[in-house]
């Protein structure tokens, strides 16, 4: 495969690894992740082969860094899920429930 179609898929996976949580049909983890992950793999393969035939390494580099950051964005929000889950639903609803009582008290 030549190696501007091997950037230009890395830079789709990084992409949608990355803002895949804008698009209804994919804002799942389990779709974004391996999809970041794919960004990462390829982008390193793509400017590996590009290195080696003295092309152009920005689309892969940014396939990368795409596919990097989506992966850290996965991480967190499963992490930030995790905590909730362990804390409870109850907890992190009365809490949210003071605080928009405060808030409500404080604008009347």
């Amino acid at each position: 495969m030549n190696n501007k179609h091997l950037s230009l898929i890395a830079m789709i996976c990084g992409g949608l690894g990355l803002f895949g949580w804008l698009i209804p049909v994919i804002n799942h983890w389990f779709i974004v992740l391996p999809l970041a992950i794919a960004g990462i793999v390829v982008g390193s393969k793509a400017k590996a082969a590009a290195l080696a035939s003295g092309e152009s390494t920005a689309m892969a580099t940014a396939g990368r860094v795409m596919g990097i950051i989506g992966l850290v964005v996965v991480g967190l929000i499963v992490l930030v899920a995790v905590v909730l889950f362990v804390l409870g639903a109850s907890k992190v609803g009365d809490l949210l429930g003071d605080l928009l009582g405060q808030l409500m008290g404080a604008l009347q």
